[in-house]
């Protein structure tokens, strides 16, 4: 087994360091480390709305430092609709040139069938944060149950089919998440930031 941390404990560890901080100086700590890596540019930006001082609630930057990743604006409508920050995206996921990857270690259900469908969810939000759209494979909706502890080989088709009106699509053609399944996403990721399990 390799002792080389993950991306989630790095993740966890950076955190840790920067939440004490105001928030300039996170910015300003964050912008240092990507140049002393040779990534003083953001990979992409694209702008997303009016910056917190113009009166944005939820602080999302036009002009984002230290390579925190700019948002598809029908991203930021649905964060702003469920009163999710970026500082709650960036605690749950991480932004990667054109991919967006859950991290949070833990699903807001209390059985593999609950959870299973919080992976699907939580997969289709990748997609929506990284693309603006909420279509997603079936397979990164799997790998993911897998990385969580939520696959259950048995039972998996049924998990999945229980899901139901929350996405369309299939196995084989992708799936998309709907209205009531982004609603249901943003609902169970406000329970795993307040540390709750339903």
């Amino acid at each position: 087994m390799s002792s080389q941390k993950t991306a989630i404990q790095i993740t966890s560890e950076i955190y840790a360091l920067l939440e004490p901080l105001e928030s300039d100086e996170r910015q300003r700590a964050i912008q240092a480390v990507m140049l002393l890596l040779g990534e003083d540019k953001p990979s992409h930006s694209i702008p997303i709305g009016e910056t917190a001082s113009s009166g944005n609630k939820n602080g999302f930057d036009v002009n984002p430092v230290g390579g925190i990743q700019s948002l598809p604006s029908a991203a930021v409508r649905w964060a702003e609709q469920h009163d999710l920050s970026r500082e709650d995206l960036d605690q749950l996921f991480h932004f990667e040139g054109d991919s967006v990857e859950y991290i949070g270690d833990n699903l807001p259900g209390k059985t593999q069938k609950e959870n299973t469908k919080y992976c699907y969810l939580f997969t289709g939000v990748c997609s929506l944060l990284a693309t603006g759209d909420p279509s997603f494979s079936d397979d990164d909706s799997v790998e993911l149950c897998k990385q969580l502890g939520a696959h259950n080989q048995g039972n998996h088709t049924r998990y999945v089919n229980a899901i139901g009106g929350m996405m369309r699509g299939s196995k084989r053609d992708g799936r998309k998440l709907t209205a009531p399944g982004l609603k249901v996403a943003a609902d169970g990721l406000h329970n795993v930031l307040d540390g709750v399990t339903k």
